[in-house]
């Protein structure tokens, strides 16, 4: 008796793969500093866009998992977080279903949401007030 091994038909998303996207997550996780939330979104989406179709379940719903923490430490720190349409999109994309396909619609519906909620990014430029502390014996009595 023999026994026949059948290889999925699809690659599995190489261990490596998911090293480095991890690894360019926490890239981004430590610039949320000086980026602003836009380009964050942006920086996170293009992420998703090079995700292949062909991710199983675990593995989806480990990077899915990785990247709604990106997003929701960013609608955190954007102060978005509380709003309801943030929540629902957060709550369809945890409802997306087993389909990449289906899953990716949904995070690209979230992160729009997202965008369209960051409040606007004004720069304000406050005059800087610096007290410099002098003794008084090193002023010249002439002055």
């Amino acid at each position: 008796m023999s026994t026949t091994i059948i290889a999925p038909g699809h690659t599995r998303f190489e261990r490596e793969q998911i090293t480095v996207l991890f690894d360019r997550c926490q890239v981004l996780a430590g610039r949320f500093g000086e980026l602003s939330a836009a380009v964050l979104i942006s920086e996170i989406d293009g992420l998703v866009v090079q995700l292949p179709a062909s991710l199983n379940r675990p593995e989806q719903i480990m990077i899915g998992g990785v990247l709604g923490h990106l997003l929701a430490r960013l609608a955190r720190g954007a102060g978005i977080d509380g709003r309801a349409d943030v929540a629902r999109a957060f709550f369809d994309l945890a409802l997306a279903g087993p389909a990449m396909e289906s899953w990716r619609l949904q995070w690209f519906r979230a992160t729009a949401c997202c965008a369209v909620a960051l409040p606007s990014e004004i720069v304000t430029h406050e005059p800087t007030i610096i007290d410099v502390v002098v003794e008084t014996e090193a002023l010249d009595p002439h002055l």
